[in-house]
Order: structure tokens, then sequence, then C-alpha cells
């Protein structure tokens, strides 16, 4: 009896470690936060018509939907394809480039790095491997329900000087998450920034073959080369 529990134990097991999910997030562009900075910025004498132009694509942008996919082993993270997001406009829609754009997200768990699957057209190597550190962040003692998800809060502070405020869940436990915050201790339920937020929208458990890996037959370069190929086709740039 006791070896019968015992294979039983295993079984159970082995099958939770063998599962796999699919979490689909939305990113939206805090639209607020840009109208307040034009008043501002009018009040102070700009030209209106000059900001308008500026901040148009973030007063127009339409939300981005992104899938991040994952078992105990490994995850991958993408922005979900839509009919526009070829066209050039759409491309440089705030909420598609706060989500990743067309870069693909690649982790696993014996690796604290995240991989990266770059395409830059512009540069000496069009498509490459990356790997990089993940978004150092400080677990706070902050809780908020969000749905049906008690949540804890992390704070990751990003080069643009805006910190970003990430609501998880301990009770989904895993060694992964979106983009590169992959160092919570609990699935990332939302993203609060002035800029965008982005929300859990779906959570459900996939087919293993929904589990993309990442291409063998791109370069991996370093960020140091990398950082060379944008000195590289920066203006502004002494090379």
């Amino acid at each position: 009896m006791r070896q019968l529990f015992l294979l039983v134990f295993i079984f159970l097991q082995l099958s939770v470690h063998s599962q796999t999910y699919e979490a689909i997030y939305q990113f939206k562009v805090n639209k607020a936060h840009f109208k307040a900075h034009i008043e501002k910025k009018m009040s102070e004498g700009t030209d209106p018509t000059l900001l308008k132009k500026a901040f148009d694509k973030y007063l127009n942008s339409r939300p981005a939907k992104a899938k991040f996919v994952f078992n105990a082993e490994r995850s991958f993270y993408e922005v979900v394809q839509d009919m526009g997001i070829q066209d050039r406009k759409r491309k440089l829609d705030p909420a598609l480039r706060f989500a990743g754009g067309a870069t693909k997200y690649y982790k696993t768990k014996d690796k604290d790095s995240t991989l990266m699957h770059i395409k830059r057209p512009y540069l000496d190597i069009k498509e490459f491997l990356l790997n990089v550190d993940p978004n150092p962040t400080s677990l706070l003692n902050d809780t908020k329900q969000i749905g049906k998800y008690q949540c804890y809060l992390a704070e990751v502070e990003v080069p643009s000087k805006h910190n970003f405020k990430l609501w998880y869940t301990p009770n989904i436990p895993i060694s992964f998450n979106i983009l590169n915050y992959s160092n919570l201790p609990g699935l990332l339920i939302k993203i609060e920034s002035q800029l965008f937020t982005a929300n859990l929208i779906s959570f459900k458990e996939v087919e293993a073959s929904a589990l993309e890996s990442p291409p063998t037959n791109l370069p991996q370069i370093s960020l140091e080369a990398y950082q060379k190929m944008i000195d590289k086709v920066n203006p502004f740039k002494d090379n």
C-alpha cells in the first residue's frame, strides 16, 4: 500500500510538472498622463499644433495583446500578431512597443538571463539572439486583490526613471515572467506605470506544442556587440 501511495504521489507530481499554461496580457497607453503633459506644455506657451504632432501616436494608440506560455522548465513570450502589426504606423504604436514589439523572449529554469530574439533591419546583423539579465526588482509588503488573485507588490526602476509597479501572485509560483521581469516569486498579474498599464486578461492550460523554442540557426551576440551596432547607426554618437 505504501508503495502504491508513493507511485500515485510521483505520478501526480509528474503531471503537474508537465502542464503548460498560456497567459494573455493587454497593454494600454496611459492617455490621461499624456493629455495632462500636453495641457501643461500648452499652459507654458508651447505651440498646440507641435504638441499634437508629437503626441498623436500616444493619444490614438490602440491596445496591444501579448501571450506568455510556460511550463515548469521554460517559457516563451511574444506580442500577439494582429492584422495591422506589419503596418509601419501600427509598428510604431506605443502600446505595441511597451508590450515588446517584434522581439520574442525565451527563458529556461537553469539560466538567470533571458534570451531575446531580435530583428533590426538597420543593423549589421539583421536578426540575432541576445542574452540579457533580468531587471532588478524590489519586493515590497503591499498587497492588493486583483480579480480573483491576491497580489503582492514589486517595483523596478528602468532607465527612463519611471518606476514600474509589478503586481504578482504567489498562488501561481513560477520561475519565469513576461518581458524581462523573470525574478518575481509568482505570476505577474498587472503592471502600473505613468506611461502604460498591462493586465492579465486570460489564463488557461494549453497543449505543450504551444510553447515555442528559440531558433537554432541564428547568431547569438553579446550585449557589448549589440551596443556597438547601435552606436554605429546613431548619428549623435561619435564613432
